[in-house]
């Protein structure tokens, strides 16, 4: 394979946007041609104008962010804090409360609950997640929300699995990158004639909305999960190492079935594939761009030598034909949640592993309300609780739970005695000086342990168009 060089970002005399033709000026602001709400690294003023980008992520942008929302909400403490993901809004059934899963990937109350004397209209109580808020908003210590709903309870975060807009974004992502990474090669199979229609397909949906059914039927040929093990290997032959949760881009041209494929194998969860065209007159290539998402990645291209076709998935595109029954748009949602479901479970245990403030953050929650419910201050109770909320939906069935809690106490009954014997302070009391490298260690090799008989932490739900994510649990406490 060939390692191809990745043009700057200076401007190039006579620079267009490619897909408005407005003229690019050193005014011109810079862009992300992978949108940052999924950590798009890839900054660039020379392929796009202001005027599509705004468009852009007013529309299309939006609607590719909240389909990934999950995931990069539990990535968000491993990527650069340029490129968090906001907080998620979230809601429970039944429940008229504001939730939301955080920046930091814990779930907790959206704003403050209030309460106020109905003749006064003075604050009585105010509940919410953080100790000085709720001092400062009331005026003297009032209730933290610990975990701010009962156990087993589901979370469920609105994600649009199969969407028009996901498909167009996907589609002007993967050409203005291979527009940035190839420019200024004047003859870049972007800007070639064959792909004229293409172009103009993405323009004019995305400034005025309007909707080529032909154009779309010839170019969006689906998500590609069948094509998984080739995308992989074409990876693979690439130099540079694989990272969790990149994104994967492919470009092929074959002359010898005048395609032009390309596919976007969005941080490594769905590949969004798209015909370019079906007529390409230039030579033969298969490109592949590797974009880190994590922090201390980078982006890579190279030239492999392998051809690559997508395959036609009418199913997995978000216009179905019409006859589709709601049994068979449920089995399309389904398969599509199952690699959401996944990759929220991948994205949670790689954020375990690899943030320990966080998960002393969330074990000493739980040793807060163990000291509030039962006066058990020690840092044990909590990590075992903690621990039960990441499988809690596993242990419905009292043999599996007997052997989930073999395993744990097991690996806790190694723990040095000292180790065991630390406790935390109440919440409004100076933190207690404990061990929790030592604790975070023991808590991922219990993770270790358990992932062969019960799998990855964190509980998903897949539905129709929603993800019911399991969430810290407790109870709010006076404080």
């Amino acid at each position: 394979m060939d390692r191809l060089p990745i043009a700057d970002d200076q401007l190039p005399a006579n620079a267009t946007c490619l897909f408005t033709g407005d003229a690019l000026t050193a005014e011109t602001k810079t862009e992300h041609t992978i949108p940052q709400a999924v950590a798009g690294r890839i900054k660039s003023r020379i392929v796009s104008s202001d005027r599509f980008n705004e468009a852009a992520g007013k529309t299309v942008d939006q609607a590719l962010a909240g389909a990934f929302a999950p995931v990069f909400n539990r990535l968000g403490l491993v990527t650069p804090a340029s490129h968090r993901t906001p907080s998620v809004g979230a809601f429970i059934r039944g429940d008229n409360g504001r939730y939301e899963f955080g920046k930091n990937g814990r779930f907790q109350r959206r704003g403050f609950a209030e309460e106020r004397d109905p003749k006064t209209h003075q604050l009585v109580s105010v509940v919410g997640a953080d100790v000085a808020q709720v001092t400062r908003r009331l005026g003297r210590p009032g209730k933290v929300d610990l975990a701010p709903s009962p156990p087993g309870t589901r979370a469920t975060i609105d994600v649009p699995l199969l969407d028009l807009n996901i498909e167009i974004a996907a589609l002007k992502s993967v050409l203005l990158t291979f527009d940035h990474l190839l420019a200024p090669d004047q003859d870049r199979f972007t800007r070639r004639p064959e792909l004229a229609a293409v172009r103009c397909f993405v323009r004019d949906y995305v400034l005025a909305g309007k909707f080529d059914q032909r154009v779309y039927d010839q170019v969006a040929v689906g998500i590609q999960y069948d094509k998984l093990r080739e995308l992989q290997e074409l990876r693979r032959r690439a130099a540079r190492p694989a990272t969790p949760f990149e994104h994967v881009m492919v470009a092929a041209a074959d002359p010898a079935t005048r395609t032009l494929d390309a596919v976007w194998w969005l941080a490594s969860i769905d590949p969004y594939g798209f015909r370019l065209c079906s007529d390409w007159r230039g030579k033969p290539f298969t490109l592949v761009v590797a974009s880190g998402i994590l922090r201390d990645t980078d982006t890579c291209m190279e030239s492999v030598p392998i051809e690559f076709h997508c395959r036609v998935a009418a199913r997995l595109r978000a216009t179905q034909p019409r006859g589709v029954t709601k049994q068979q748009l449920d089995a399309i949602a389904g398969e599509i949640a199952v690699h959401h479901r996944d990759a929220v479970q991948r994205a949670t245990d790689h954020a375990e592993r690899h943030c320990p403030d966080f998960v002393r953050d969330c074990v000493e929650r739980m040793a807060q309300i163990n000291l509030q419910e039962r006066r058990d201050a020690r840092v044990v109770s909590g990590l075992r609780r903690y621990i039960e909320s990441a499988f809690e939906w596993r242990l419905a069935d009292p043999v599996r739970r007997a052997e989930f809690e073999r395993i744990v106490e097991l690996r806790i009954g190694a723990a040095p005695g000292e180790l065991l014997g630390e406790a935390v302070n109440n919440i409004t009391a100076p933190p207690a000086k404990l061990t929790w490298d030592q604790w975070h260690r023991l808590y991922v090799s219990i993770l270790d342990d358990l992932r062969t008989p019960f799998g990855l932490p964190g509980e998903v739900d897949r539905g129709e168009s929603t993800l019911a994510i399991t969430q810290m649990h407790g109870r709010v406490v006076d404080v």
